[in-house]
């Protein structure tokens, strides 16, 4: 009889241990991957967007200070979001990114934070709310189209001034995000 209990419990137990064991390994591996993941697609898709992004920033605030005639046009930057980083839980990222250092995971958190706020702050939207704003007030005003007025009006200037002032800090922003990237890039590239 207790030959018989064993003869069934062994086998369960030793059932048991190997798909947790092969579970557990498969569940690293998982990891693992998703972990060089993320880490590529900050490095070949954030980084690479973000000197762009800078840089249409900048023509922003020339298209403005030109009243609308800047050379430069504004990209959408439609592949610059989150949505790919989302598809992991952060449970998941907790775990893959923990194991050595506990910055690596917060970082994290706070570069999808970013990513998902500049998204809202999309260069050719600030162009376009601005453009939107001023042509609303000349219509209001009943001087569409008069630059003079644009340059003289204290509404436009103070307009001018405190969109200016949103994308400078936003491109300081954008270099926060580019320091925090290059770091988890850093600290996770010979790691696995």
């Amino acid at each position: 009889m207790i030959i018989k209990i064993i003869s069934w419990t062994v086998p369960f137990a030793l059932g048991l241990a190997s798909t947790f064991i092969v579970d557990g390994i498969r569940k690293y591996y998982k990891r693992k991957k998703d972990k060089e993941f993320v880490v590529h697609y900050l490095e070949n898709s954030i980084l690479k967007i973000l000197p762009k992004l800078k840089e249409t920033y900048s023509y922003v605030i020339e298209n403005i200070e030109a009243l609308g005639l800047g050379k430069h046009t504004t990209e959408a930057f439609e592949d610059f979001n989150s949505n790919v980083l989302r598809g992991i839980t952060y449970t998941d990222y907790y775990l893959m990114f923990t194991k050595r250092n506990k910055k690596d995971f917060i970082q994290l958190v706070e570069i999808i934070a970013m990513i998902d706020f500049l998204r809202q702050q999309l260069p050719s939207k600030v162009n376009n709310d601005y453009f939107a704003t001023i042509d609303n007030h000349l219509l209001e005003t009943r001087n569409r189209g008069d630059k003079i007025h644009i340059q003289n009006c204290e509404f436009c200037k103070a307009e001018k001034e405190s969109v200016i002032a949103i994308i400078n800090a936003t491109i300081n922003s954008v270099e926060i995000l580019q320091g925090k990237v290059e770091q988890i890039i850093k600290s996770n590239q010979y790691r696995n």
